[in-house]
């Protein structure tokens, strides 16, 4: 195995009988062959392929250590199961079943913005169970490789490496400075909908601000079950893993996500000082991107404050209200530099109903503009 990866990497490194032939190939100039410079390069070409080899040695260790995770990261138990679509939501999927636990989607729900899935856990009776503690890592991708997100649950930094090995089974180029660059969710959540009779029903959810690729499949894979808790004597987390195999789950698309589309928004009347590159309503919220220094420099200053005064100043900062006065729900709000990023629960069905309008306060003054389709 040694010489084997030691042979791959010297070859993809250096071309050795290139550089043999390029060194002897300088005293070869003239009709007649100096001896003594002959035997010279002879010498001075073995070097330097030994020079090749042994300080690249670090580099050679790396390269089969990452060729032996891969190996071991492919030979790991995984199945894969194909779910169709019963109605709006629902999946009609069967059970994956191993090690005395099984799992299935229950539903899905897709748009432009925003992806939830909906998973069913069964426990035999001779596995522990502790919903509180719960837990398990997972990635999310289409038929087309993109890589909605990838999610770790482990604490063990071995498995910091899995992001890298799933990109290289799907043949997905990344940034090894930035392996998360590539992601189309910017930010993920799990969470336990129910717990009962030894079965745990479970959510992910997926949001997006540059908005996920049209897909007829997307692909959850869901490995490390266990459970991590706080260890008290040790003042550290730990974590008890009950299953190490890939659980992969194939989902069909439903029409109705499919082909949906979003209403892309612009203010009917200018708010000074806000500049929207993006304001997209979907059936699952309403995003906006949007330069303003005023918000931004706010938002950025709101580490001073207590948590809770934090969050009324957000909601006062910015919001969205439809004709009637009721406010949209603030989901989740980022700043970077000068740049605003919002999203809020308003949904397509609302402005089909009524008028949507966007507010900020600066210095205690509401500005206010209608949201328009453009």
């Amino acid at each position: 195995m040694l010489n084997k990866y030691l042979k791959e990497y010297v070859e993809s490194k250096s071309n050795k009988e290139t550089n043999y032939n390029e060194i002897l190939s300088k005293v070869k100039g003239g009709s007649i062959m100096n001896v003594f410079r002959f035997r010279l390069a002879r010498i001075l070409a073995t070097v330097a392929m030994l020079l090749v080899v042994f300080v690249g040695i670090p580099n050679v260790y790396a390269y089969i250590k990452w060729n032996a995770e891969f190996t071991e990261f492919m030979e790991m138990p995984r199945e894969t199961i194909t779910g169709t679509k019963i109605d709006e939501e629902q999946v009609e999927m069967g059970y994956i079943e191993k090690e005395g636990i099984k799992a299935r989607v229950e539903s899905l729900v897709a748009s432009d913005d925003e992806i939830r899935i909906k998973l069913t856990f069964e426990f035999d009776e001779d596995i522990e169970v502790n919903s509180r503690t719960f837990t398990y890592s997972y990635a999310v991708y289409d038929e087309n490789h993109n890589v909605y997100t990838l999610y770790n649950s482990s604490m063990n930094t071995k498995r910091d490496k899995v992001p890298e090995l799933i990109y290289r089974e799907l043949g997905v180029k990344y940034d090894k400075n930035d392996v998360r660059a590539i992601l189309f969710a910017n930010s993920n959540s799990m969470k336990n909908i129910s717990a009962e009779n030894r079965k745990i029903v479970n959510e992910i959810r997926l949001s997006s601000l540059k908005g996920f690729p049209k897909a007829r499949k997307i692909y959850v894979r869901i490995f490390d079950l266990g459970y991590n808790f706080l260890n008290l004597d040790e003042k550290k987390f730990d974590e008890y893993n009950i299953s190490k195999d890939n659980w992969i789950f194939e989902i069909d698309i439903p029409d109705k996500f499919y082909y949906s589309t979003s209403y892309d928004l612009e203010l009917k009347n200018e708010i000074e000082g806000f500049t929207s590159t993006k304001m997209k309503l979907s059936d699952t919220g309403f995003i906006i991107l949007a330069e303003d220094k005023y918000i931004a420099k706010k938002l950025q200053n709101g580490h001073k404050m207590e948590a809770d005064e934090f969050t009324k100043m957000q909601n006062e900062l910015i919001y969205v209200t439809d004709g009637k006065g009721n406010r949209a729900l603030l989901l989740n709000i980022t700043s970077t530099k000068n740049e605003v990023n919002a999203k809020f629960y308003a949904t397509k069905q609302i402005l089909d109903e009524s008028k949507l309008f966007l507010n900020i306060t600066k210095d205690g003054k509401v500005y206010t503009s209608e949201l328009i389709k453009q």
